[in-house]
């Protein structure tokens, strides 16, 4: 399953660096557009929004997999091994139930935006359903990859220190 695992969010991390780049290029042309015609883009603050969303939710589980989320070390890094991974496990529990509460809401709220074909109205129509779904699969992605990570004997990166 890790390898899976591994591949998919691979795929994800690269279509979060596309969407990115799709953001800056709509920012691009809009900051274009206003500057030379005095109007921007229509729908530009709309698909930024959802793209920006989408973007950081297809890169959660690689942040998590790749271990670069913020993590405070002040304590657990000076703790001997198995204290701390005692620590660990046992700081891992708040977190754990956080991002299942998150999962559970942003799932709930995926299915209901997809069932009615939820809309940004403006003066373009912007579909959020994908955008609802992703930060969805990116929360159960994170999830996934926080429970294996935490319940590795020890994440990468740590070393011993006594």
């Amino acid at each position: 399953m890790s390898a899976a695992l591994s591949k998919v969010e691979r795929f994800l991390e690269i279509l979060a660096g596309v969407v990115i780049a799709l953001l800056m290029l709509i920012t691009v042309v809009d900051v274009a557009l206003r500057t030379m015609t005095g109007r921007g883009l229509a729908g530009a603050v709309e698909y930024s929004e959802v793209l920006l969303v989408i973007g950081v939710a297809l890169g959660l589980g690689a942040a998590e997999s790749n271990h670069v989320h913020v993590r405070t070390g002040v304590l657990a890094d000076r703790l001997r091994r198995r204290s701390r991974d005692v620590v660990r496990r046992v700081g891992a529990i708040v977190p754990v139930i956080c991002l299942g509460m998150l999962l559970w809401a942003s799932g709930s709220q995926a299915i209901t935006s997809t069932l009615h074909g939820e809309l940004r109205y403006s003066m373009v129509f912007v579909p959020v359903w994908p955008a609802r779904i992703l930060l969805a699969l990116g929360f159960l992605l994170v999830t996934i990859e926080f429970l294996r990570t935490t319940l590795s004997p020890e994440p990468t990166g740590v070393e011993e220190k006594w």
